[in-house]
């Protein structure tokens, strides 16, 4: 769940479609983790990024929607890494492969680069170009460092920058899929589509 949003309303887009989502998986049968993921400034204007886990791999779906309710209060900031957010997911996912469940990662969010947030990029469109090649090389270089792992990328917003062929061409190796969204109701669909295509 990315938790960098512009505007603030594509985050509760996200959740809202999540929490449909929960409602059709069966957890007898489905676990499931959240794991946020967003920036923040250092104490010298630097730009940091964070993935964190919100509520760990369970059968409890109550943990995972008390996980939201907390991502709702704290609203959206900036400067999400997503390839951070893979990586972090990757490792919560890794003691389920042990259990015999299929791992996925669904990530959800707007995929922007963000540039509002990052002062240094706002107004330098060439380096805005490059943060957003290399946001796409990054995702796609973690997606290659596993095997066995189901990805779908659930892409919301209008002005979605990962939202090309090239995003698509460098996810293809892993099998990864890019599935652009505009509301809750297609965030839950592709949500459970992950989760079928999985089992």
């Amino acid at each position: 769940m990315d938790f960098a949003n512009e505007p603030d309303s594509r985050l509760w887009i996200g959740l809202d479609g999540v929490e449909s989502a929960l409602k059709e998986l069966d957890a007898a049968r489905v676990g499931v983790a959240l794991v946020g993921f967003a920036g923040r400034f250092d104490d010298e204007n630097r730009p940091e990024t964070a993935s964190w886990l919100e509520a760990p791999l369970t059968d409890d779906y109550s943990a995972i929607e008390s996980g939201m309710e907390r991502m709702r209060n704290r609203g959206p900031s900036g400067l999400s890494c997503h390839a951070c957010a893979v990586r972090f997911a990757q490792s919560v996912l890794s003691h389920s492969r042990a259990a015999g469940r299929c791992p996925a990662i669904v990530l959800v969010g707007d995929t922007d680069p963000n540039r509002p947030y990052h002062p240094m990029l706002a107004g330098n469109q060439r380096e805005f170009e490059d943060r957003v090649a290399a946001n796409q090389r990054e995702v796609a270089t973690a997606l290659a460092e596993s095997s066995g792992l189901h990805f779908t990328l659930v892409a919301l917003g209008e002005e979605n920058l990962l939202q090309s062929e090239h995003m698509e061409q460098l996810l293809a190796p892993s099998g990864g899929k890019l599935v652009p969204v505009g509301n809750a109701g297609e965030v839950s669909r592709a949500i459970i589509t992950a989760v079928d295509a999985c089992e």
